[in-house]
């Protein structure tokens, strides 16, 4: 299982002060805001509930789990009538973030909190 270091939390106070960090039970949970541009769109801006569960990393090899907790996105697939998968969402619930595989690709010296937290609010 992977805790979060004392700087990790403190950097994730200062930076996402509506995220909450749960040490005992290893669990990232509250509001992230987004603001996304893909090509000449618009820009998309929101914000969700997410919960990141570190309890089932190995190290930091691993990826966290990733639920969206308001429903938000799923709620956006049935109004558009779309499939869980095509909004990055497994059958379980969890966002799929990144291919395994891909994992020392983009995190090459591992799991870090600020690559994380920019690949979420960026994915």
């Amino acid at each position: 299982m992977v805790e979060l270091t004392h700087s990790e939390q403190t950097w994730l106070k200062q930076y996402y002060p509506e995220l909450s960090y749960d040490s005992s039970n290893h669990k990232l949970f509250g509001k992230v805001s987004f603001s996304l541009r893909y090509e000449d769109l618009p820009v998309i801006k929101g914000a969700y509930n997410v919960e990141v569960d570190f309890s089932l990393m190995k190290d930091r090899s691993d990826f966290p789990c990733v639920y969206n907790t308001d429903h938000r996105i799923i709620d956006a697939a049935k109004r558009k009538r779309k499939p869980l998968a095509d909004f990055h969402i497994d059958r379980d619930g969890k966002l799929c973030m990144i291919l395994p595989c891909k994992m020392p690709q983009f995190y090459t010296n591992g799991f870090n909190i600020q690559e994380f937290m920019s690949h979420l609010c960026n994915h």
